[in-house]
């Protein structure tokens, strides 16, 4: 299980990912492109959130009295059990009250807690997003060198060669749940390198993940797309550069 240190510094640190900001010329294309593909029924419960779970149970083991509240010491405590990239334990357990302890009284409550947690949970899964899409677009790369430029007809195809994994055809949505990548594929983008190839369906820290013909995976976020106005939005909620 990955250490407090380590999932909290994954917090700070999905800034590093390189999900690129999509320029706005590209927008009305990119907004009727996803617009345009209605969601699909979400119905069974998503399996637990590994990294919410872990960062849940590294400041319940912190609580040492179990009185549903974790003291700058109790933080300390738990922080020293791991190695820390050289960071002072108490400089990490600052940023980490700085970061969490919403009402300022120097102490996590069982409710700030678990909105870390929360937190760490959707960094997870955006960053899990943002590699998905990068190894696609590698898969999509070397299909087309086999297939003389042509993109497959359907995204599931690219399962069919050697090292696909199946699973990472599939983007995280904001819940937990797993659903295919939009895809759109025409004969006509092969000759355009930004055109969207894959998107997620729905954001992930505000942004939504695209993959583009030049094997670029960028997102949009609200900057650039508030001047559209929130009627062309349909209720879309946009997200944060990685």
């Amino acid at each position: 299980m990955p250490n407090l240190y380590a999932l909290f510094a994954d917090l700070r640190r999905l800034s590093s990912y390189p999900a690129r900001v999509f320029m706005k010329p590209f927008l009305p294309a990119i907004l009727g492109l996803l617009l345009s593909s209605p969601l699909p029924a979400e119905d069974d419960a998503p399996p637990e959130n590994p990294a919410a779970k872990q960062f849940r149970e590294h400041l319940l083991a912190a609580d040492k009295n179990k009185d549903s509240i974790v003291t700058r010491d109790e933080l300390l405590t738990e922080i020293k059990k791991s190695p820390r990239d050289g960071m002072a334990a108490g400089d990490i357990a600052d940023r980490m009250l700085a970061d969490l302890d919403t009402d300022g009284d120097g102490q996590l409550s069982a409710a700030e807690i678990e909105a870390g947690a929360v937190m760490a949970g959707r960094h997870y899964l955006a960053k899990q997003n943002i590699l998905r899409a990068q190894q696609i677009m590698e898969w999509l790369g070397e299909y087309r060198k086999a297939h003389d430029g042509a993109l497959p007809a359907k995204l599931e195809d690219l399962a069919k060669q050697d090292g696909v994994k199946p699973e990472m055809l599939k983007c995280f949505l904001p819940d937990g749940h797993e659903k295919p990548w939009a895809y759109a594929p025409t004969d006509e983008k092969k000759d355009q390198p930004r055109a969207v190839i894959i998107y997620a369906l729905k954001p992930l820290e505000e942004k939504y993940i695209l993959g583009l013909m030049d094997g670029d995976v960028v997102g949009i976020g609200e900057e650039e797309v508030a001047d559209l106005g929130e009627d062309k939005l349909g209720g879309m909620t946009i997200l944060k550069d990685h």
